[in-house]
């Protein structure tokens, strides 16, 4: 769930990361390794939403799998704020 502090100091919702659609990542994206070489160790990213954090053993590259896919990420451009 990602908040907004608005001017009045009130917390708003203003995208729901649980509904969105997500693709898992089959290869690192920084080696392309395949997906033997992940190792999950994460649940919550930085802004406190429910993030698979996963990490590759090849390149030692730290990634969020599942990730949004592309229509998510535009989706997150056009939110309108309160």
């Amino acid at each position: 769930m990602l908040r907004l502090l608005t001017q009045y100091n009130k917390m708003v919702s203003i995208y729901d990361y649980s509904e969105a659609a997500m693709e898992k990542l089959s290869n690192c994206p920084g080696c392309h390794g395949g997906a033997e070489r992940f190792q999950d160790f994460g649940f919550i990213d930085r802004y406190g939403y429910n993030a698979q954090t996963t990490w590759c053993n090849e390149c030692g590259l730290i990634f969020v799998n599942p990730k949004l896919i592309l229509s998510e990420y535009t989706n997150l451009l056009f939110i309108s704020m309160p």
